[in-house]
């Protein structure tokens, strides 16, 4: 090799002073990923049932379909409220090296969530909320007045959302995934017995019904978790020594994961606002949000592959296994898609078990076929994603994440204008759209990118499919040249 010795240069990366460092717990083969990864795709799989049991539950009201549609404005709204608060599983995982640290992240926690519940506050009890709900989501007068008791009570879920994501990074920094499986279980037992007994008892009507049992169930959820580190609590490494980093520094670091899910909590409504301004636009929005609800069953586990790089990707040694792993994934769930967006199962699932109507098959299956192709894009997105916050790189997600939407906004307005007859398929392809503009900033701009060769960029975007060469380092030999 001409006396010079080439070694991999994630091999030699160290985390700098302040910067999250890699977790010390043992190396893993793919038995030990699959052990990490099936509980929190379980959980991510169970939460899309939790919003049955609401829709269920308002189902038994004395106005299901007002109460219904009350309920879906009143959580958009409590879902971007709570969003600066979401990313805070993310913000643990990666900087909860020690308990000095665990206690600062849990303190910057609460300003987050106390800042976020003033805001809901406003929304809820004065005259902004009727006009966010009615300018800028377009509900009537009437619907106004069931949607307002609904959110005053979901403008809590900053508050359960906080504790969920503290003590559930946590878990996940140290491994301990089943427990939140145990979580996710709880929430949805709480949840469906709740139904039952407001339902039965008619203990309450209204939109409200549907807020009370959300809320009880994401409390149980953060409940559990802080009960399991109780069961297991957190020993051993560095966490016991003295923190070194600074509000300063993790504010820094958080920020652009806030603006990051604040964007990303934004996506739906711009692709419903653009749907709705289609002709027939009822039918293509039923079809998108059937479409939607049954890939997403499949695709909600995919948000977990960046838990699972920034907690694997600072061993070495697990590179390759996780490399695998990704693609893998990502293939058996487009395997999973594709088998029923093209055979007999997608239509009985959409007719029988989901009752839709048989005039919305059409339309729900071609959006459904395209929808297919979203698994490479979101594990693409999500293993770089994942390698950049392990190394401290929020910056980088976070404006790869506003180009994601941004693109979406602009691809979803070009289709509605120039092409309106593909109805509920323009949801899809303007969602590919952005995940990809996301995809190729996070490889292109996230280091060692060569833009004087056009091919690397495929392979760059193909990384976590690729095996991966790597020489060790002779005891005593130099890493340089």
């Amino acid at each position: 090799m001409n006396g010079k010795l080439v070694v991999d240069p994630e091999q030699l990366a160290t985390a700098p002073q302040g910067r999250p460092a890699p977790s010390t717990l043992p190396a893993t083969g793919m038995r030990d990923l699959l052990r990490f990864f099936l509980p929190l795709a379980a959980a991510s799989m169970m939460m899309m049932f939790t919003h049955s049991v609401v829709n269920a539950a308002l189902a038994r009201t004395s106005q299901p379909q007002t109460f219904l549609a009350a309920h879906a404005l009143a959580l958009s709204m409590a879902v971007i409220v709570e969003s600066p608060v979401m990313v805070m599983r993310q913000v643990t995982i990666a900087l909860a090296t020690s308990a000095a640290r665990f206690r600062l992240i849990r303190r910057i926690t609460g300003w987050v969530a106390a800042a976020c519940l003033a805001m809901a506050a406003l929304i809820a009890y004065t005259p902004l909320g009727p006009v966010i709900f009615g300018d800028f989501f377009g509900a009537p007068e009437a619907l106004i007045a069931h949607v307002l008791p609904a959110f005053r009570v979901l403008m809590l879920m900053p508050v359960t959302s906080a504790v969920r994501g503290l003590y559930q990074g946590l878990l996940t920094r140290n491994r301990a995934t089943l427990f939140i499986t145990w979580g996710m279980a709880a929430r949805v037992a709480v949840m469906a017995a709740l139904a039952w007994a407001i339902t039965t008892h008619r203990w309450l009507d209204g939109a409200v019904v549907g807020a009370v049992i959300f809320l009880a169930g994401m409390g149980t959820e953060g409940l559990v978790s802080m009960m399991a580190l109780r069961i297991r609590p957190v020993r051993g490494g560095d966490w016991d020594q003295p923190g070194i980093m600074g509000y300063r520094w993790t504010l820094g670091f958080y920020a652009p994961l806030m603006v990051a899910g604040l964007m990303a909590s934004l996506g739906k409504p711009i692709i419903n606002s653009a749907l709705a301004r289609i002709p027939a636009a009822a039918p293509e929005l039923a079809a998108f949000a059937v479409a939607s609800a049954l890939a997403w069953i499949v695709l909600a586990p995919c948000q977990n592959i960046h838990q699972t790089v920034m907690v694997y990707h600072g061993d070495p040694a697990a590179r390759l296994v996780l490399r695998r792993f990704a693609v893998g994934f990502a293939l058996v769930n487009c395997l999973i898609l594709a088998s029923l967006s093209w055979s007999p199962i997608g239509p009985w699932l959409i007719t029988r078990a989901l009752g839709v109507p048989r005039e919305l098959v059409a339309p729900t299956l071609r959006a459904l076929q395209l929808l297919v192709f979203l698994p490479l894009v979101l594990t693409a997105v999500d293993y770089h994603a994942g390698k950049l916050l392990q190394q401290g790189q929020t910056r980088l997600t976070g404006l790869a994440r506003m180009a994601n939407v941004g693109g979406l906004a602009v691809v979803a307005a070009i289709l509605v204008f120039t092409a309106p007859g593909l109805g509920a398929s323009i949801g899809p392809l303007a969602q590919l759209a952005g995940g990809a503009l996301e995809a190729s900033i996070l490889v292109g701009m996230g280091g060692g990118f060569n833009w004087s060769r056009p091919a690397s960029i495929m392979r760059r975007m193909l990384a976590p499919f690729r095996p991966q060469v790597r020489m060790r380092i002779p005891p005593g030999a130099s890493a340089h040249p």
